[in-house]
Formats: structure tokens, C-alpha cells, sequence
């Protein structure tokens, strides 16, 4: 089993699997822990369009454009991809 943590685990009230939290990934058998970082809870998601972050920003909707600066959403998801297909043993 793999458990992926994006970015900042204390973000948006993320469930911290770290040693740090609730350590789960020692309490479960043959867990595997990733971080992939920088990034945060909604970069999973599909890049935004230009002007998209400062239009969710002034309407004061949820983040989901504003990743942590040094962000590539393009290359998180090909990380995600390759770890998500290594813990299915793809």
C-alpha cells in the first residue's frame, strides 16, 4: 500500500500519516509512505487556465489554481503517475 502526501500534510486539514502524526504508515503493514512536494492538496488537479487563481482568489473560492511557489503541476502529475503505477506494481 501507498500513502502519497502532497506537500504541506497540515494544509486544508489533511490527514498526517507522517511519524510526525498519526503515523500510520508504521501501523499498517507493508505501507509505503511518499511525499511529493512542493505541492498541495489540489494540485492532483488539471492545470487552471490563465487568470483562473485570481478570479477563484476574488471570489473567495478554494485554492485549487494556487500551488506552492516552485510548483510544476505538469511534472507532479507524471510523479504521481509513476508512484501511483509502482504502488499497484504496474
Amino acid at each position: 500500500m501507498t500513502l502519497i502526501n502532497l506537500g504541506d500534510a497540515d494544509r486544508l486539514g489533511a490527514v498526517d500519516v507522517r511519524p510526525s502524526g498519526n503515523d500510520l504508515t508504521r501501523r499498517l503493514p507493508d505501507a509505503h509512505y511518499v511525499e511529493i512536494a512542493p505541492a498541495h492538496h489540489f494540485t492532483f488537479i488539471a492545470a487552471c487556465k490563465p487568470g483562473a487563481a485570481d478570479m477563484l482568489d476574488e471570489e473567495g473560492e478554494d485554492p485549487i489554481c494556487s500551488d506552492p511557489a516552485g510548483t510544476d503541476r505538469k511534472a507532479t502529475h507524471t510523479h504521481l503517475v509513476e508512484v501511483i503505477a509502482d504502488g499497484l506494481g504496474l
